[in-house]
């Protein structure tokens, strides 16, 4: 969830934990005090996905909720997602059958308190994580 902008073709983290949204809204903090990068995968049509893709490499976007009755849906944007400036974070179902562009990927975040979580000052985190990338890259 970090706004450092991702590697092009990097594979996009799949997590299949179902209690996460909180949390991801709270980490996408990091990246934006005002606008929350986490949809469920159903509000949203493929081709406005793509765009939003396409819209911002700092920002990730999250869709959560993603069943196996969709992977034709979640196929397209896995398939395009490495070719696409913006980091895409995936959450569904452990049974979905993922494309190579994507990885599962295992967290404990679920296992930390909420409440001290929502407490830390992720908008600072995100500021130093950006002005750090951008240091090391002579910007």
């Amino acid at each position: 969830m970090s706004p450092v902008p991702k590697e092009m073709g990097s594979p996009a983290p799949y997590l299949q934990q179902q209690e996460l949204s909180i949390i991801l809204a709270t980490l996408a903090r990091m990246s934006s005090p005002t606008k929350l990068p986490v949809a469920p995968f159903w509000s949203l049509r493929p081709d406005k996905i793509i765009r939003l893709l396409e819209q911002t490499n700092v920002q990730p976007l999250v869709l959560t909720g993603i069943r196996a009755s969709e992977k034709k849906v979640a196929d397209q944007i896995m398939e395009a997602a490495p070719y696409l400036p913006r980091r895409l974070v995936l959450q569904g179902e452990p049974t979905l059958v993922l494309r190579p562009e994507a990885k599962r990927t295992s967290t404990t975040l679920g296992q930390v308190n909420i409440v001290d979580l929502v407490s830390l000052p992720w908008e600072a985190f995100g500021a130093h994580l950006l002005k750090q990338h951008m240091l090391s890259k002579g910007h």
